[in-house]
């Protein structure tokens, strides 16, 4: 399942998560309903929280990664983040409260 994540991205930065809420709901009932599959686990992996922290959304970044954390879906969650943005301060600095706050 691919997703345009425009939508979701402009939704993160006024940090309405209604969007995601309603993704997280129907990713679970496709893998739920999906014959196919032996599992339903899922492999979820998104960048908005990426684009979010590049762009100095730090704050809903750190929404964002908390809301996806509490993750109710049977898998895995990725979100990958350049190293080279992480060395770098501010992005170092609010990377790091946002990997504390979803400990």
């Amino acid at each position: 399942m691919l997703v345009n994540r425009a939508d979701f991205y402009v939704n993160a930065m006024t940090e309405n998560l209604d969007a995601f809420d309603n993704l997280k709901a129907e990713i679970i009932e496709k893998a739920k309903n999906d014959d196919k599959r032996n599992d339903k686990h899922v492999l979820l992996t998104a960048d908005c929280a990426t684009s979010l922290l590049k762009n100095k959304y730090f704050e809903q970044c750190i929404n964002l990664e908390n809301g996806w954390h509490e993750k109710p879906f049977a898998g895995s969650y990725l979100c990958p983040y350049p190293n080279e943005l992480l060395k770098q301060y501010p992005y170092n600095y609010y990377y790091l409260s946002c990997f504390i706050a979803t400990i």
